[in-house]
């Protein structure tokens, strides 16, 4: 699963080579024996991503349900590769298991900024969230590839 978050709708944070980078990535697993039909690519322009390939908008939801969907058709002796590409940043940690006090965050395309009202980013994805996610796909014996090009991923997934 490629994730790639250039244009954000609601943040002035554009960036130019979210799209590139999922794009390149698809093609390398392409080229090292991953059918284009495995995959699932999320980003605002799915121009020259590899026939096949499944794709859609890097926003919350969908990203949540891509993991899920990966996770739910993996089987032991599976490998899922989660690659994002977007802005990462920190929010107060309002679990209590951050030694620094604070959570990393991807943002997705719909992430609104901060909202004092509930103490976090409006639609972020928490690294607590890709734990349980890995944590749950390891758990069956599916190994899990972790790779984030964002800001402040720190412990996007060093627990695990």
């Amino acid at each position: 699963m490629l994730v790639g978050v250039g244009d954000y709708l609601t943040l002035d944070a554009d960036l130019k080579g979210p799209s590139n980078d999922v794009r390149l990535m698809a093609e390398t697993l392409a080229l090292r024996g991953i059918s284009p039909v495995q995959m699932t690519v999320l980003t605002a322009d799915p121009s020259g991503l590899p026939q096949g390939v499944a794709s859609g908008r890097p926003v919350r939801a969908e990203i949540l349900a891509a993991l899920a969907a990966a996770a739910a058709k993996s089987t032991t002796g599976d490998t899922l590769v989660f690659y994002f590409s977007g802005h990462g940043a920190q929010a107060p940690d309002m679990s209590g298991d951050e030694g620094g006090g604070y959570d990393e965050i991807l943002l997705p395309a719909d992430a609104t900024g901060w909202k004092g009202a509930i103490g976090a980013v409006e639609n972020a994805i928490l690294d607590d969230e890709l734990q349980a996610w890995a944590q749950g796909a390891l758990s069956r014996g599916v190994k899990v590839v972790g790779l984030i090009d964002a800001c402040h991923s720190a412990t996007g997934f060093r627990a695990v």
